[in-house]
């Protein structure tokens, strides 16, 4: 039975996918009524001693809804939700997922309270790129019918209109109260869905064959215990989304505001309706989420799959070097380069010869399944350094639209390489909240880039997660010529995009350091001639500090000087042409590149000291 259990939880993105689709569908069609009524408690107008309340109360807006708008004037604003809820519930029960592997030291105990409330609280993190906007649509559409004036004809019209009026800015208008709204909230969201589960359990049984009824009560009060903290901050959000710009000093005005006029209990306004919601809706939400994931089981089961370890070898100078598959293999560089008859280790039957502690994460031909998770994956924290470095932290770009044309606009068989500094471990992704969204989602045109395999490739989990982010592990100290070298050299050679941080490792001392030789072989040895562009950021470090706690800051200053391109197509020629060693040409490209890169350090800076002088 254990064993049946550990299969039932190896389920692939695709299913996760399906399935929170499933389940958020089930949510939304039990919940979007009262949903509905709940909004329109929270924004009606407040009461002049000459004027009625609007809606006196849950019943009463009911009746009146219904009275002038019919039945489906209670599914107002179910299209922008309706669009969103399979990769939000995906996403949701992924960010969970992770967040347990993250916060478990060890596989074979049990997850304690904490660690499923913080795993639950990375789930409302990454919801809110899609719930933000989404609930920003919706709150539109649903307030407009109360108004009386119609200036949306729907969720597509309304996301369109307010990107073209204000940009994307308006469109994600009160992100900040979503996640202050999301986080916590989701976090006792999971902890009581998986403690009643693991409480309504029949002794002997395992939580996956759970009843119908026991699924429906630990989900419904899930849900329940979720709205009580979630509903001041819904309050606060639903008002600041619908209100007109300019109405609102701040996220504290208004708190301050609807305290002045309403009094506390305005922050719990809509109880009723969201307390007659929560219920139905979150346990439709679970059942739908474990039928549909059983059902997917039962038409693809999921299998365990023996990796057969074969033996092959490799003959350098009369010696055959024994090397198994997928297994951790060490080999003197010069060895290496004795090599006879092949072009590198993985050409002898794709083995694997590096000291990965995982599998190699990139299949052969990635299935749908890899593709969609990997784009979602890319999207999402995209549009989270989207979000961070420039909404929430301040971004300057000098020379933004160098970056944009190349990733947009280069020829096909003209790959790109982009070398940058590096001041922190979250130098990547936040820099590229310098792209635009579009940008950002789309799969094909975003960077591959090297990453270092003992921080982010130590368990199969975080391999999944990091290559779907087009992520490639790199051994370091394990020299330039290495199979996740060769995967970039691949993939320079189909014509796109790799970034590279040159100087190996995050420089603290932000002293300027030579840069390592790897990004000399990718362009020497590439079949294509790469376009290069220097970027040299300042104020990453302020974002994430490489201190305790290591936790995102707001309100800090980036500056991104984006150099000028060029290429290395004669240099190259020339070596070849003299028959340089590949050492030689590799030492010669790299320092050509360092000549380059270095002229932008002291530019950046002046210019970060100008902008800091200027707030």
């Amino acid at each position: 039975m254990g064993d049946a259990a550990a299969l039932d939880r190896r389920v692939s993105p695709l299913k996760n996918f399906v399935a929170g689709g499933v389940g958020g569908a089930c949510l939304l069609f039990a919940g979007h009524p009262l949903d509905t009524i709940k909004v329109r408690l929270q924004t009606q107008p407040k009461a002049s001693c000459s004027q009625y309340v609007l809606y006196t109360g849950t019943y009463d807006c009911f009746r009146k809804t219904v009275s002038r708008e019919g039945v489906l004037g209670l599914y107002k604003g179910m299209g922008a939700p309706m669009a969103t809820v399979a990769p939000m519930m995906a996403i949701s029960f992924f960010g969970f997922g992770l967040g347990k592997q993250l916060l478990q030291s060890d596989p074979a105990a049990p997850h304690t309270h904490s660690q499923i409330y913080l795993a639950g609280m990375l789930a409302g993190v990454f919801t809110t790129v899609i719930v933000a906007p989404a609930e920003r649509i919706k709150c539109l559409l649903q307030v407009q019918s109360t108004t009386g004036q119609v200036k949306y004809a729907g969720p597509v019209n309304c996301a369109v209109r307010l990107y073209r009026e204000q940009g994307i800015r308006s469109v994600y208008k009160g992100t900040i109260l979503t996640l202050i709204r999301d986080v916590p909230s989701s976090g006792l969201y999971f902890l009581t869905y998986e403690y009643l589960k693991s409480v309504l359990t029949p002794e002997g049984q395992s939580v996956h064959q759970l009843s119908t009824p026991r699924i429906l009560l630990a989900g419904g009060t899930a849900g329940i215990l979720n709205w009580v903290i979630a509903l001041p901050p819904d309050v606060l959000k639903s008002n600041f989304q619908t209100a007109a710009d300019g109405h609102y000093k701040g996220l504290v005005d208004v708190l301050r505001t609807l305290i002045r006029e309403e009094g506390a209990k305005a922050l719990y306004k809509g109880l009723s309706a969201v307390m007659l919601r929560a219920f139905p809706a979150n346990a439709a939400c679970f059942l739908g989420f474990e039928l549909a994931l059983k059902s997917l089981n039962w038409l693809a089961p999921n299998c365990r799959r023996k990796t057969k370890i074969k033996p092959c070898g490799y003959r350098a100078t009369g010696t055959t070097f024994p090397i198994m598959h997928r297994c951790s293999v060490f080999l003197p560089v010069p060895v290496r380069h004795q090599l006879t008859g092949l072009g590198s280790l993985n050409e002898c039957c794709g083995a694997l010869v590096m000291p990965l502690e995982v599998k190699w994460p990139f299949p052969q031909c990635p299935r749908l399944g890899w593709r969609i998770s990997s784009s979602l994956v890319m999207g999402m924290v995209g549009s989270y350094s989207c979000l961070w470095s420039k909404y929430v932290n301040s971004l300057s770009v000098h020379n933004h639209d160098v970056l944009l044309d190349l990733v947009d606009e280069r020829p096909q068989d003209t790959p790109l390489i982009t070398v940058s500094n590096h001041q922190s471990c979250m130098d990547d992704p936040h820099i590229w909240g310098v792209l635009k969204l579009r940008q950002l989602w789309n799969w094909k045109r975003m960077r591959w880039t090297p990453a270092a395999s003992d921080i982010c490739f130590t368990r199969e989990i975080h391999s999944r997660f990091f290559s779907r982010g087009k992520c490639v592990p790199v051994v370091r100290g394990d020299g330039v010529y290495q199979r996740g070298m060769d995967f970039l050299v691949e993939r320079l050679n189909q014509g796109d995009w790799v970034h590279v941080f040159p100087e190996g490792k995050v420089n603290m001392t932000e002293e300027f350091i030579r840069l390592k030789w790897g990004v000399g072989r990718l362009i020497a040895e590439c079949s294509l001639h790469p376009i290069i562009l220097p970027l040299w950021h300042v104020g990453l470090n302020d974002v994430l500090p490489n201190k305790t706690p290591y936790i995102p800051r707001a309100g800090k200053r980036i500056t991104v000087l984006v150099g000028k391109p060029f290429t290395v197509k004669h240099l190259v020629e020339a070596l070849r042409a003299e028959n340089r060693s590949p050492m030689e040409m590799r030492k010669a490209v790299t320092d050509f590149i360092q000549g380059e890169f270095r002229s932008l350090k002291s530019q950046a800076e002046a210019l970060h000291q100008r902008m800091q002088a200027g707030r």
